[in-house]
């Protein structure tokens, strides 16, 4: 039972309604997901609400490195 664009964006938003805001991740392996995105957007900017593009973790050059505290007890 796939759910249509309109599904998707009506129970997001009234997600994001009854919490107060919140995180919204979605995956794009499903057709209708994707097709939502513009018509959400569009939604979520109409509201105030503030979009963020979030990107993974990139390691630094000294993340094996230890930590250690100096000075102090």
């Amino acid at each position: 039972n796939d759910a249509s664009e309109d599904q998707i964006v009506d129970q997001v938003m009234k997600g994001l309604e009854r919490f107060g805001g919140g995180i919204v991740a979605m995956q794009d392996i499903q057709p209708a997901t994707a097709r939502a995105l513009p018509l959400l957007l569009q939604k979520l900017k109409e509201q105030k609400y503030r979009i963020v593009h979030v990107v993974p973790h990139q390691p630094q050059a000294n993340a094996g490195a230890k930590n250690v505290r100096v000075g102090g007890r």
